[in-house]
């Protein structure tokens, strides 16, 4: 199972205060995401962890969502599990997304799998679907399209047409549950999408291209606005 890294804590030096001085309240620094490295040795092989960790903020929300990332290293370690990694980690005063990458041995094809951590972080630690990160109910024949066509547009060497990768997305009521966002836009994940293209693909899209798609109560709403 994934452990997590031993931190060192730095010790704050002391200073004199006079009985006099009025106490202030403590300052508190804002929530902030960082990376932990946890080395392990399994059957003679290196297994490295890299994984996000929140700091600072209230220590509340900080110990929810870093036992949610703890509880899914945990979930997805197998046996044959030689690193996990993540590209970024977002956090702002409403939300907070990363998606884990897991490597495993084996395979011709690169043999990973996204896990994608989106929640809400205000006014409690809440799971965010993809609806919810919409802020209305997902337009699944839009977002089929407009996704179908970057990738038609991207991966010239695949044989499907974007006709059959909109068929394909639209057929799959869970195609775009994984996915993970930052201020700039939001990134879809899927695996072995296309019948020419193994192992996992993520495409990237600006707020400003799936603005329609997006209703007022949107965590992220203040980004697809501007």
């Amino acid at each position: 199972a994934a452990q997590e890294a031993q931190e060192s804590k730095d010790t704050p030096t002391p200073t004199a205060t006079s009985s006099s001085e009025k106490k202030l309240a403590p300052v508190i620094s804002p929530l902030r995401v960082v990376q932990r490295t946890a080395n392990f040795r399994r059957l003679g092989k290196k297994i490295v962890f890299k994984y996000p960790k929140l700091v600072g903020g209230d220590s509340t929300t900080c110990a929810a969502i870093n036992k949610i990332i703890q509880k899914t290293m945990n979930e997805n370690a197998y046996e044959d599990l030689v690193s996990i990694e993540f590209d970024k980690a977002f956090i702002d005063n409403v939300c907070f997304s990363t998606a884990l990458k897991f490597y495993r041995r084996g395979g011709v094809h690169e043999n990973g799998f996204y896990q994608p951590i989106n929640y809400r972080i205000k006014p409690t630690v809440k799971k965010m679907t993809i609806s919810d990160f919409f802020g209305k109910k997902i337009d699944t024949e839009k977002l089929s399209k407009l996704v179908a066509k970057k990738i038609a547009e991207e991966k010239k060497n695949t044989s499907d047409t974007e006709e059959q990768l909109y068929e394909t997305l639209k057929s799959r009521e869970s195609a775009f549950d994984n996915y993970a966002f930052d201020k700039t836009g939001v990134s879809f994940t899927f695996c072995q999408l296309t019948c020419e293209a193994f192992g996992v693909q993520s495409f990237n899209f600006s707020y400003s291209e799936l603005r329609p798609l997006f209703g007022k109560s949107s965590a992220v709403f203040k980004y697809v606005k501007r």
